[in-house]
């Protein structure tokens, strides 16, 4: 087969950039095609297959401030000229998916999510716009909504990384989808599994506001518990700001990969505050044999089994976050097992997965 993989923008080198990798392991020969591809965090193993960029990529300041350019990515993504393949692939967390495609082209998307900001995640994104501003974002999203259900047609098959991401392709697209999860390196946590835990919790995560970090730091503020808050970001600061005077809550900025695996084989338990279309960090805790305590919605419930891998907490409120915490210090945990539940996520398995769904796709023609 002739292919084509179809990806957003290569720009920082994360899930779904792994996810791209693990694609192109299956299928080293197909051609990517991405609106924007710098050099620096992409491994040159993924650049090397790009065949095409989009003309954003020649815009000003584009690597900076691509996302500032998202009016014109649905423009920029058909005109992608994909005449010539058997088989389309898209990884869509925004435009990926509305490539164009000629008749007798299969197109399979797996897709992230459908586009946040358009949908349900739009009072997030933008609550504080006002004036001019508003009125333009809100003229802009309603085009983009209408552009991002039709284009839905135009995919063959659509697979979804959790049960949380069919059910929004359910509601917005009106399709049906298949479940394959993404991969995890859950190989570099192996002989990292330690029955010497810590007393403390980790959170690690971007430091940006709708991960809710901040409700991790004023529960155990106020608790008075151990925590290491590890990552980086733009909210560090006001993070800084609310564990101030607080002794027990201390911050590991920018852990290096081995640092990474530290952190989580000590913790005594891994703290998921907010809601992911999936959650890879639970995944990582999970293999290096520490259990969870995860905002019950999103991409938790097909990760987390309760009372036996972790615990859930229904409301974002520092009450629920601590009255699981307390919850959670009188159960027992067995971190073998609980790193046995890391598997079924395993890059191996993704691929195996993914080889057989498109064989019986294509064979089914």
């Amino acid at each position: 087969m002739k292919i084509a993989i179809i990806h957003d923008w290569l720009i920082t080198y994360r899930g779904g950039e792994k996810v791209l990798s693990a694609f192109l392991e299956l299928y080293p020969k197909a051609d990517v095609y991405s609106l924007i591809a710098y050099k620096g965090q992409i491994p040159e193993r993924i650049l090397s297959r790009v065949r095409k960029v989009s003309f954003i990529q020649r815009l000003p300041f584009a690597k900076r401030f691509y996302r500032y350019y998202l009016p014109l990515m649905p423009m920029a993504i058909e005109g992608f000229d994909l005449s010539g393949y058997d088989l389309v692939i898209s990884l869509s967390h925004t435009v990926a998916k509305g490539v164009m495609i000629h008749p007798g082209t299969v197109h399979i998307s797996y897709l992230f999510t459908p586009v946040r900001y358009a949908w349900d995640r739009y009072f997030d994104y933008f609550k504080n716009k006002k004036g001019l501003s508003q009125l333009f974002m809100d003229g802009f999203l309603s085009y983009m909504r209408n552009w991002d259900y039709i284009t839905a047609t135009r995919v063959d098959h659509f697979i979804a990384i959790s049960s949380f991401i069919r059910s929004r392709i359910r509601k917005y697209y009106s399709r049906s989808s298949d479940l394959i999860f993404p991969p995890v390196d859950i190989s570099r946590f192996a002989g990292s599994i330690n029955d010497m835990r810590k007393d403390h919790y980790l959170v690690f995560s971007a430091f940006v506001p709708y991960k809710r970090l901040d409700l991790a730091v004023k529960a155990f503020a106020k608790s008075g518990r151990k925590l290491i808050v590890a990552g980086s970001g733009p909210g560090y600061k006001a993070l800084k700001k609310l564990a101030k005077g607080h002794s027990n809550i201390v911050f590991e900025l920018s852990p290096s990969d081995e640092k990474v695996v530290e952190l989580f084989s000590g913790a005594k338990g891994y703290i998921f505050p907010g809601f992911e279309d999936f959650g890879i960090t639970m995944v990582e805790s999970l293999a290096s044999g520490t259990p969870v305590i995860a905002f019950n919605k999103g991409g938790s419930r097909d990760i987390i089994k309760e009372g036996q891998t972790g615990i859930f907490f229904d409301r974002q409120a520092v009450s629920a976050l601590n009255a699981a915490l307390t919850r959670f210090e009188a159960m027992e945990w067995n971190a073998e097992e609980i790193s046995k539940s890391a598997a079924k996520f395993s890059k191996e398995r993704f691929k195996n997965e993914i080889k057989e769904y498109i064989n019986e796709k294509m064979e089914s023609l």
